[in-house]
């Protein structure tokens, strides 16, 4: 017998009146509400100083509740049920469907257990999409359509977080107050908010990774780990690293600029073992940019970078050498972390700057790509020479990596189209150019 919708332990907002007309409506919803009093407008969205998190309202028993995320386009649910104990599925699921949340102030454990079972009934009822797909262009696209769709389900289970970032409810992790700390910052341990329990398991993951490190071999430090931080895309994939030794660098590094620093792998390997005396690193997020002073710092190398958040490149000379890893993937990126691996319109700025900012006569610039994106033909081949040729580049030398499995060879584009998205992640190479400007 189905237990009724209605539980003692489950309240549900009272549909919204003309006396209370757009209380329960969040910054950043679009449409104009009207009330007693006249004709109002919701307020947008705020983010928070460092630009990671996204802030938005919604209404919990009648009071107004902060709400923090760190999607890039986050949706606040307009109402929120607020649970102590594991609703049926089906009640719980098509709520989420309707894009309502639920403030779980039950166990902790019990939550992920919920979670969990969220995850998969969307996965069993999104993934027949992924059927449809043809060729891995449709796969990769109803892929991520698919993964979004389901994030933006599940991140409508909800914790409730009091100041000192402590949570309500049972069984929280020993680390769960260091994990929010190291994730948030400052700028929120005197505040009360809502977060997805899916996003706190993300920063639970962070402080994990953060605590145990990463070792980078090529940097060739006994004991070095580089401990990357929230919303920082860690290095744990480092073949491309071991491309930067093996590309000739030009004579003259007096004024050497890498562009997306991240972690600062790049950055420490560029001054560790690549003869370059001083440079400046740059990145956007501003995370990344504390990421890359601490990976500096910790070997030492913190007196001979000039660390900056722009995402300009610093032009007041022509350069002898630019540097770049630039997002791999087309898309629209859904978090800060994500747009280390998805951008837009990066690489074409990035070489069309760097082009007007490169020294003509010597300078060179080291451009990371990954054939990934042409071998699921979500980018035309040859797309990176035309690029290139259009900016006034030529390349001088290129470096590549092997496959990941020495029994695959990079296929055809033709031959690409009949196989499998996992087994053209297999065949990934990924190259470095060495590009100059065209005489």
């Amino acid at each position: 017998m189905r237990r009724p919708l209605a539980l003692a332990s489950a309240t549900w907002l009272a549909p919204i009146g003309d006396n209370h007309a757009g209380a329960s409506l969040c910054r950043g919803a679009a449409r104009a509400f009207s009330d007693r009093a006249g004709t109002k407008k919701a307020k947008r969205l705020s983010r928070s100083k460092d630009g990671i998190f996204a802030l938005g309202e919604t209404m919990v028993r009648g009071d107004v509740r902060e709400i923090v995320s760190s999607k890039l386009r986050f949706r606040p649910p307009r109402k929120v049920w607020v649970l102590e104990e594991s609703p049926p599925q089906e009640a719980l699921t098509r709520r989420f469907s309707e894009s309502v949340g639920a403030l779980w102030h039950g166990d902790f454990t019990e939550g992920r257990k919920v979670l969990s079972s969220v995850s998969r009934y969307f996965k069993r009822r999104l993934s027949p999409n992924m059927k449809k797909a043809v060729t891995p262009a449709e796969d990769f696209r109803l892929l991520r359509k698919f993964r979004a769709e389901q994030a933006t389900r599940t991140s409508l289970l909800l914790l409730d977080i009091s100041p000192g970032f402590t949570l309500r409810g049972e069984g929280a992790p020993d680390d769960l107050s260091e994990a929010l700390s190291f994730a948030l910052g400052p700028e929120f341990e005197d505040r009360s908010f809502l977060v997805p329990l899916t996003e706190v398991l993300g920063m639970v993951g962070a402080l994990n990774w953060f605590k145990t490190g990463i070792e980078v071999p090529a940097l060739e430090v006994p004991e070095f780990r580089l401990r990357p931080h929230f919303s920082v895309f860690p290095p744990t994939r480092q073949d491309y690293v071991s491309l930067l030794a093996r590309v000739s660098l030009p004579i003259q590094r007096d004024h050497v600029i890498e562009v997306g620093s991240g972690s600062g792998v790049l950055t420490a390997l560029l001054l560790q073992r690549c003869g370059v005396d001083r440079l400046v690193a740059t990145d956007t997020n501003l995370r990344a940019v504390e990421n890359t002073r601490a990976t500096l710092a910790s070997l030492g190398l913190e007196d001979r970078a000039q660390v900056i958040a722009t995402s300009q490149l610093p032009n007041a000379e022509p350069a002898d050498l630019i540097v770049c890893n630039p997002p791999w993937m087309p898309g629209r990126p859904s978090s800060a972390l994500e747009s280390a691996i998805v951008g837009d319109t990066m690489i074409h700025d990035f070489i069309k700057a760097a082009s007007a900012s490169v020294r003509p006569d010597s300078g060179r610039i080291l451009f990371f790509m990954s054939n990934l994106a042409e071998l699921i033909g979500i980018q035309p081949k040859g797309y990176l020479d035309d690029l290139f040729y259009r900016n006034g580049l030529e390349v001088v030398e290129t470096v590549t990596t092997e496959p990941k499995h020495e029994d695959h060879q990079v296929p055809s584009i033709a031959a690409a189209r009949k196989l499998k998205l996992a087994d053209l992640r297999a065949s990934e190479t990924v190259s470095l150019y060495s590009l100059r400007r065209r005489l």
